[in-house]
């Protein structure tokens, strides 16, 4: 049994479908399951993640929802690089307003982004080898780094972006 008051999991290679129903994961400020080659879903139900600022999800090959970020309004940093089996990203990750980094690189099965990505502090966006994915989010934000690798997209025509300088 995982004690309620955890602040940081990290858990590569975890070894299940989901975490326990039992783990209240309010006072996580980091989630780090990476590599785990069972994990479909985070939570079976989905509890409320005020304090988390980092979810690491990177390479959780059969992971197929996203988890409802909404109530996590000081979420900084999201990677999902390497969910292979990760076919949209929902559309409340776009009222995620601190959002520094989002990382959903080598996601090859990836075809819908929310329209917008609305965090004015987004710096990071990758979305290499991401084949699937022909339109990137409107960017209104500082952005210094915009992977678009081996991705379909045409910035003239499907992607409004604001660098900084």
């Amino acid at each position: 049994m995982l004690p309620d008051s955890l602040r940081w999991l990290l858990w590569d290679g975890f070894p299940s479908k989901s975490l326990p129903s039992r783990f209240s994961p309010e006072n996580l400020v980091l989630l780090a399951i990476r590599h785990s080659p069972f994990i479909e879903r985070c939570w079976e139900v989905q509890p409320k993640l005020v304090n988390l600022v980092e979810l690491h999800l990177s390479d959780c090959i059969n992971l197929t929802d996203v988890p409802d970020l909404s109530s996590s309004p000081n979420l900084e940093y999201l990677y999902l690089q390497g969910c292979k089996s990760l076919i949209e990203l929902p559309s409340h990750i776009q009222y995620l307003n601190k959002l520094i980094t989002l990382d959903l690189g080598d996601c090859i099965n990836l075809h819908s982004l929310p329209v917008k990505l609305n965090s004015k502090f987004l710096e990071h966006v990758y979305l290499s080898n991401c084949p699937m994915v022909i339109r990137c989010p409107e960017i209104n934000s500082r952005l210094v780094h915009l992977d678009l690798m081996e991705t379909p997209v045409r910035l003239s025509q499907s992607c409004r972006v604001q660098f900084s300088m």
